[in-house]
């Protein structure tokens, strides 16, 4: 294991988060997860971190396509159906995600 490779690519993850590369953030952590020795926290946080903003980008990328045809009222369900699915996905993803 080689704990400066490790902060590389911890490093870059949060480079990637900042561009919204979040799928690549999310390689990054995880790698960075998988390179270290000491099992540290904060790559495990920010991984969280961006794969919970990247569950809630792929939500709601299909409700926003919706919105250009829809009235102001079903597109605030149509949101609120997004949000509360947001939790129980985050959840459910970062539970599978392999460290």
């Amino acid at each position: 294991m080689n704990p400066r490779a490790a902060f590389a690519f911890y490093n870059r993850g949060i480079a990637r988060d900042r561009l919204s590369d979040l799928a690549g953030a999310v390689a990054d952590f995880t790698a960075a997860i998988m390179l270290s020795d000491s099992g540290n926290a904060d790559f495990y946080h920010n991984r969280g971190f961006s794969l919970r903003k990247l569950v809630r980008v792929q939500l709601f990328l299909p409700l926003h396509a919706q919105a250009a045809s829809c009235s102001v009222l079903s597109c605030y369900r149509a949101q609120t159906r997004c949000h509360s699915a947001v939790s129980e996905s985050d959840l459910t993803a970062i539970l599978l995600m392999p460290s």
